[in-house]
Order: structure tokens, then sequence, then C-alpha cells
């Protein structure tokens, strides 16, 4: 096992060093040799951090990314993250201190790094570093050239080979780097060891200590130049796909989300490329982290706010989160989602209510447990209790001996949800009545309800009003509403629960309104009221909920499905 130690340096921020790594970290993972080859990665390394960082990971090969400044020497950081440079003579020393513990190649990949490769050579096998300035495109085609081919079972005077060729590659299909006077890192590559013939304008040398030392013997059979060739053009191939593939993901991600439309066209892209799901779903989570980082910042800032007794938030604190908001770039949406249910925490007040359970033979049992609730004013006398659902993991779908089931409730899966905001209760008539009646373009029935009653569900409408109703409660209270994901209805009903019911292995309608005339399990039979009763009428949930057994259907944001294959592990609608 080969392992690669990347040593990261950047204090000036102007060098492209995430995707540096993102690509050298890509061609080894995706290489023939993947299960000899190992990449560890050190990021704003300081001088003080070299030593410990051999002595830790052993490598055998040590990548300097960064920027070089010649004689002078490589430029790390200090530890308010300001330059500091690093001279020729302790680089020296440093390697001639490690090359008896097994470093064989080191790869400067920064400007004017001759010198340090031609002191360093004297007590390593290998060492590449650069003539002149070198342009960001072309010192990344070069490392990952250089890796590409180690990958693939080359010699190191190969893979410098495969390198310099990567970087005609990349300069010759004209693919645009910073400009020559921009550039920190700009033309000419140089190595240590014999001249290597190729165009002019690139000159690149390679020297080494000594004579390359033959592979060792194992029990694998020779490749042939000829197939580590074909190997290095599908490699490449792969990764023009994976370039492909990346652009389109950044251009739909220049609002911040992905639609469901553009889901599935990339979903075809990916088909059409012939990439992995791994390959792209890895993709996909890379050019969110900029995203949620900032999401997760402006999170984070609230909640310190919000533990240190600021909120209610005065102007002055509204202005300087205005301003962090721009400096996360987030959007008035990504904001208003983000600080919807922190500001509602902030209102939470702790309401006592009774779980009742019920054994096998219809047997209850019960305690009181508490939930963290705030109240949303809708009108006079009218408010909509919203409880808060801890986040967690559960077991989707039930198993194929329950009772009743059907195929659309498998495979059952585990989801992971973040805690969430729910209705206490089915929405109710008045509350209904409270929203509907705002002026819209779009009409909503004031009473959408076969059974009137002030307490009592609606339960005359489509999925359509259902929306329309979260999308006017949203523009009425400042906070974004919506229906729940089936994911989310499911955890939110079980409360921990793993039985068909909340309750337990059967219910009654003593606890739920249902056709009593059906005896589920082992209980028996009851009442069929034939109409809908007041909402906290039955008996709650381990999450303080009513009504989620019974009463009335309950829309959920999904499409409907035949089964859950391929549903999220995140629970996402869709």
């Amino acid at each position: 096992m080969k392992k690669i130690l990347i040593l990261a340096s950047n204090p000036k921020r102007d060098l492209n060093l995430d995707r540096e790594i993102r690509d050298l970290k890509g061609v080894v993972e995706r290489s023939i040799r993947q299960d000899q080859l190992a990449v560890e990665i050190a990021l704003a390394v300081r001088p003080s951090d070299l030593q410990d960082l051999l002595f830790s990971t052993k490598p055998q090969i040590v990548h300097f990314c960064g920027h070089g400044t010649g004689s002078t020497g490589l430029v790390l950081e200090d530890d308010a993250g300001q330059e500091q440079l690093v001279k020729t003579e302790a680089l020296s020393d440093l390697f001639r201190l490690f090359a008896s513990r097994g470093v064989e190649c080191v790869l400067l990949n920064a400007c004017y790094s001759e010198v340090q490769a031609n002191a360093i050579v004297q007590h390593v096998d290998t060492v590449i570093g650069m003539k002149q300035e070198i342009r960001d495109d072309a010192a990344i085609a070069f490392a990952t050239g250089f890796y590409r081919a180690l990958g693939f079972d080359c010699s190191m005077a190969e893979a410098f080979e495969f390198g310099c060729n990567a970087i005609q590659l990349q300069l010759s299909g004209g693919i645009g780097g910073r400009s020559a006077a921009e550039s920190s890192r700009k033309a000419e590559v140089v190595g240590v060891a014999q001249p290597v013939a190729i165009p002019e304008h690139l000159k690149p040398i390679l020297k080494q200590k000594t004579q390359p030392t033959p592979r060792s013997v194992d029990s694998s059979p020779a490749v042939s130049l000829e197939k580590i060739q074909l190997q290095v053009d599908q490699a490449l191939e792969t990764e023009t796909a994976l370039k492909q593939y990346r652009e389109q993901v950044r251009e739909f991600l220049a609002n911040r989300t992905l639609s469901e439309i553009e889901k599935i066209r990339l979903k075809q892209l990916r088909q059409q490329l012939g990439l992995t799901v791994e390959d792209t779903d890895r993709i996909l989570v890379e050019e969110q982290i900029p995203i949620h980082k900032g999401q997760q910042a402006y999170r984070d800032l609230l909640i310190e706010l919000i533990q240190s007794g600021c909120y209610p938030f005065s102007e002055e604190i509204q202005t300087e989160l205005k301003q962090f908001q721009q400096e996360c770039n987030l959007t008035d949406s990504e904001a208003a989602a983000i600080s919807a249910p922190l500001l509602a925490s902030a209102q939470l007040q702790f309401r006592e209510f009774e779980v009742i359970t019920l054994t096998a033979t219809g047997e209850i049992t019960s305690c009181l447990q508490q939930a963290e609730v705030f109240t949303e004013p809708l009108a006079d006398g009218v408010v909509l209790e919203m409880v808060a659902i801890p986040g967690g993991t559960f077991l989707m779908g039930s198993p194929p001996e329950e009772e009743g089931r059907s195929e659309e409730e498998s495979p059952q899966h585990l989801v992971s949800l973040a805690s969430f905001f729910v209705s206490k209760y089915p929405i109710t008539q008045a509350q209904w009545r409270a929203v509907a009646s705002d002026p819209m373009e779009v009409g909503l029935h004031p009473n959408p309800a076969q059974f009137p009653g002030e307490t009592r569900p609606v339960e005359q409408i489509s999925w359509h009003e259902a929306v329309e109703f979260c999308q006017r409660l949203t523009q009425k209270t400042g906070r974004t509403y919506r229906l729940l994901s089936e994911a989310e209805w499911e955890y939110a009903c079980r409360a921990g629960t793993t039985t068909p019911f909340h309750f337990g292995a059967t219910l009654t309608t003593d606890l739920a309104n249902f056709n009593g005339n059906y005896v589920y399990g082992s209980g028996t039979k009851g009442r069929y009221r034939q109409e809908t009763t007041s909402v906290e009428t039955g008996a709650a949930n381990a999450f303080g909920l009513y009504d989620m057994h019974g009463n009335v259907w309950e829309w959920c944001a999904d499409p409907w499905h035949p089964s859950y294959d391929g549903a999220q592990p995140t629970g996402a609608f869709g």
C-alpha cells in the first residue's frame, strides 16, 4: 500500500486547491490499483505541522500544492493564517531525515520549486518541481495525470510522462485557466532526472537521485503499456463525463435548490454518460456543501442569539442578521425557512398530556408526558398549536406478516429525519375559515365540511386546496408551512412505536373514530358514529398528536407510488 500525503497551503486564498485535491482523490479512487493507494490530506499546513504529519501518516509520496518563491522557499501558513516561508535548506534536511522512513517521491506543485527539488533529490529518489510559474489548470492537469498513471501500475518515470502529456491535452484543448498576467502557478514543469522530449513550450525535465529500481515482482501478471494506455483513456473518458455532469449540477444549483424536473434530468444525464450512482451522488454532495455550510452558519448564529436571550430581536440585530445572511449567500426564502422553526422554538411552551397504550388483549395502560408546543394566532379566539417533533431514524413501512398491510407499504426501509413542527390535530373548520377568508386570487370554500362544528376537522377538500391553505398560512404568518411528506407523517404517527398503531397491536373506538364493526387483531367491536368528531376527542400519541388514527384522511405532499422502491433515506417527498 502506497500512501500519498497531500500538503495544501494557500494563505492568499487565490488557488483552486479544492478542485486539485478533489481531482487527485478521484483519479486514485477510480484506478485499478485503488486498493494499493491511499490519500491523506492536510489543509492550511504550518511549518510546525510537517514533522507530525510525516511521522503520523508515514507516506511514500509527499505532494505539496500551493505557492513557491524560488530560492526563498515554499509558502506555508502561520497560526494566524498568514504567509510563512519554509527555506530550502530546512526542507532538504526534513526529507533527509524521512528518506529512510519510506518517502520515495516528493511532488512540489508550486511555482519556481526547482530549487527545492534539486536540494531534496539528494536524499529522495524522485522529486518533481516546477521550473517557472505554472498555471492553475496546468498544475492540476499534471498532478491528475501523474496519479492516474500511478493508479494504473506505471512507474514514477512513466507517471511523470503521463503528467506532462496531461498538460499538453489540457492546454491544446483551449480550456481557459488564469491568464499569464493573473496566474500564481503558470507555465512549465520540472522534475528531477533526464530530459523528456515533449514540445518546446513545456520543456519538462525529470531527474532522479538514482536509477529507478526494478518493480517488485508479485503474483499479478505484467501489464503492457498498450493496456495501461487503454485503461488511462477509459479513465479520461470517465473524468470528462464527470466534469460534464458537475457543470450541469452547478447550473441547476444556481438558484440554490434542485427542482423535481432537474432531478429527473440529472438522472437521465447520468444514464446517458454511463456514470455510477455513487460518483454522481458524490458530485451532488460536493457541490451542495458550500450551500449547506452557509445555511448551517446562519442557523448556528440564530441558535446562539436565542440561547443568549436576544429574542425577540432588536432592529440592530435584525440589520446585522440581514448582513450575515448576505455573507452566507442565502436567499430570503432560505433564511426564512431556517428561521421559522428556531424562532418558533423560542416561543415554545410545555404541555402535559396523557398517553394511552393498548395491550394485544385490549387492556389499557397510561402515563403522562410533555410536548413542546408553540401557538400561532390565526383570528380572534382561533389559534394553531404546533408540536415540536424531535428528529430521528425509524423503519418506514410494515412487515410482510402484519395484518391488513398492502404492497404499497413495502419494502421496509430506514429513514432519517430532522426535527420539524406539525399541527397538534387535523385542521379544524374554525382554523380553515380564519385562513380561507383572506383575499387571494384562488378562492377557497369557507367551510368545506359535511359535519358542521368549529372544532371538527374539515373533510371536503382536495389536495390542491390543502396546498393552497398552506400557502395562505405561510403568507399570513411569515413562517413556511407545507404538507408533511409521507415519511414525516408516518414518523409523527408512530411516535417511536413499531406496532400497527401508536396505541399498540390494536385500537378501540373509545380512542379513535373509525367503523367499530371491523375488528383488528384481538380487539373487540365498537361504535360506528358515521360522522366526524371534535379533534382531541380520542387519545394522543407519545409526541402529543391527536387523530393520527381515524376521524379523517390526511393529505401528504408526496405523489402516490405503488411501493417504497427507490425511496429516499432522507424522507424527501417526490
